[in-house]
């Protein structure tokens, strides 16, 4: 039987009745707060039984307060997903830290697809190399695409409404930023393209 086991249903029309709540679903925690600990607020499960019939934590959503201080609160919302036996943190979305993949920097690729190519950019978590249009990356990035006299193409274009002479239209720099001399951490070669 593949029908839902739970509905939440709104019977009410929602162009006669605007203020009508849609269903809802929620996770309370009303005991006291403890604003220095970070603390679980619900967390959804997903079981099933392995091969040798042991229940088993395929993915969980997991949502806390890092910071629970009043007028401070901070939100985030964990997905683990089991990779080899392991359940593994995946994804995190917090108010304070933004959107992380990998947080626990694990060995997990990140891919976006297009409507032809799947690796329109990808990110190998082994090599710690990105590609665009490739799943294969060489080098720490590269650019895969373009066909016969085409070839791979970076664009670098300004934003300056009304370019005028001397105006800088793209740049690339060469530097050292980890250096600890003088100056060897500044930026020692520069290519650039300028309107003239």
């Amino acid at each position: 039987d593949q029908s839902p086991r739970i509905v939440l249903e709104n019977t009410q029309n929602i162009a006669t009745d605007n203020t009508t709540d849609e269903p809802e679903m929620v996770f309370l925690r009303s005991g006291d707060s403890n604003a220095s600990t970070s603390g679980d607020i619900g967390k959804i499960r997903f079981r099933g039984k392995d091969s040798g019939d042991a229940f088993h934590d395929y993915c969980v959503i997991n949502a806390d307060a890092p910071d629970e201080t009043a007028g401070t609160e901070d939100g985030r919302v964990l997905i683990y997903v089991t990779k080899v036996g392991n359940s593994i943190e995946h994804l995190r979305m917090s108010g304070s830290e933004g959107v992380i993949f990998n947080h626990e920097t694990n060995d997990i690729n990140f891919m976006v697809a297009g409507n032809t190519n799947e690796n329109v950019f990808f990110i190998d978590a082994n090599t710690e190399k990105v590609g665009i249009g490739t799943g294969t990356p060489s080098s720490s990035l590269e650019i895969h695409d373009g066909l016969t006299t085409t070839g791979a193409v970076l664009t670098l274009s300004t934003k300056e409404p009304s370019v005028v002479a001397n105006d800088v239209l793209g740049r690339i720099n060469f530097q050292a930023p980890l250096d600890t001399g003088l100056d060897s951490d500044l930026v020692s070669a520069s290519i650039h393209a300028e309107a003239q």
